[in-house]
């Protein structure tokens, strides 16, 4: 009868027992399943923000379209007689086109994708409130009617004030100049920005991504260039003397690429943002030549950039060994196409990195 009793009780303690464990495991399951998912959206994550990252820098590096915000705000402003059907035509032809627009800002929300803001611009609203349509230049009149009557669509919507389309822009701040901008930004201001037309969203063209745009021209070098027969290179290439100088000194000339530069560093989160000037003591069909091929020229400077790893940010001569890369591929470039290179010196004029 003891020895019944003792195995009933023991019965109900391995019986409690096995309940606990049983709810131990579940909880370490659980938990491991937890662990599991955060680093798996951690990894979509690091691979969405690397991908949209990859966006950016093609965004910079495309080919841009002339096509004007005016042109299609008759299209798809609220009211417009033309049909969705219509419509669907424009997008087609308009859809991954790289377009430099300034556009009013209505509303600006933060989102979860790490320095991108979304912004929604304002339909046809007047930059002064004078300006109407019938005040656009002939140009611009018959840019629009030769684009609407490619496409089969009307001419309606001569009513309307200004010629913004209205938009919906993610926008990706890449420095802390970009976050202020954006934080200081109220219903009615203006933005300037470069951006890849994916769609459209209730009437709206759909901009993704987008930068702000903001180029400030270099303006021409000045001066009398003095060819010397012992300055001139075999490919014709001479060297501005300075006029003021007994000795053989040369003038210095300088560059700016217009646009910035855009990289993640190699195996790491972080991104680094550059704008870059030339310099040459050569004339300036040097220069000349590095417009002539900007395209090839930015795509080498960028693949040179993306090859930078944390270890070379750390280095003490970083950013002097960088520029004599820079130099060194625009150089390669230039001889390969022009049988001469010219670019003497390579400045960051803006450095950041993120």
């Amino acid at each position: 009868m003891i020895i019944e009793i003792i195995i009933c009780k023991t019965n109900k303690y391995l019986i409690k027992l096995l309940e606990l464990l049983k709810v131990f495991f579940y909880s370490i399951l659980i938990i491991l399943i937890l662990s599991s998912c955060k680093k798996i959206e951690k990894e979509i994550e690091k691979s969405q923000q690397e991908l949209f990252l990859e966006k950016i820098n093609a965004l910079e590096n495309s080919l841009t379209s002339d096509i004007d915000a005016s042109i299609l705000c008759p299209i798809f402003r609220l009211g417009s007689d033309n049909t969705d059907l219509q419509r669907e035509r424009v997008v087609k032809e308009i859809k991954e086109k790289t377009v430099i627009w300034e556009l009013q800002v209505y509303e600006v929300k933060s989102t979860a994708k790490s320095n991108v803001y979304r912004i929604q611009t304002s339909e046809c609203t007047p930059k002064s409130e004078s300006k109407t349509v019938n005040q656009l230049d002939e140009m611009g009149e018959e840019f629009l009617k030769a684009f609407k009557n490619e496409l089969g669509l009307n001419s309606g919507g001569n009513n309307i004030t200004n010629r913004n389309v209205a938009t919906f822009i993610e926008l990706f701040a890449k420095n802390e100049d970009d976050i202020r901008k954006i934080n200081s930004l109220k219903t009615g201001d203006w933005i300037k920005v470069r951006g890849k037309i994916t769609g459209t969203s209730f009437r709206s063209i759909e901009l993704n991504p987008a930068i702000f745009w903001n180029i400030q021209k270099t303006s021409n070098q000045e001066g009398q260039i003095n060819k010397n027969v012992n300055n001139t290179t075999d490919s014709g290439f001479s060297k501005n003397s300075k006029n003021e100088s007994k000795n053989n000194r040369f003038e210095n000339t300088y560059l700016q690429i217009d646009k910035e530069f855009f990289t993640k560093i190699k195996d790491s989160n972080r991104a680094m943002v550059v704008q870059i000037a030339l310099m040459t003591q050569y004339d300036n069909r040097v220069f000349d030549n590095v417009k002539k091929h900007e395209f090839v020229i930015r795509s080498e400077i960028s693949n040179v950039m993306r090859q930078t790893t944390e270890a070379d940010i750390s280095h003490p001569d970083f950013r002097a060994n960088l520029a004599s890369k820079i130099k060194d591929v625009i150089n390669n470039n230039l001889k390969k196409y022009e049988d001469f290179g010219g670019i003497e010196d390579v400045f960051f004029t803006s450095f950041v990195m993120q």
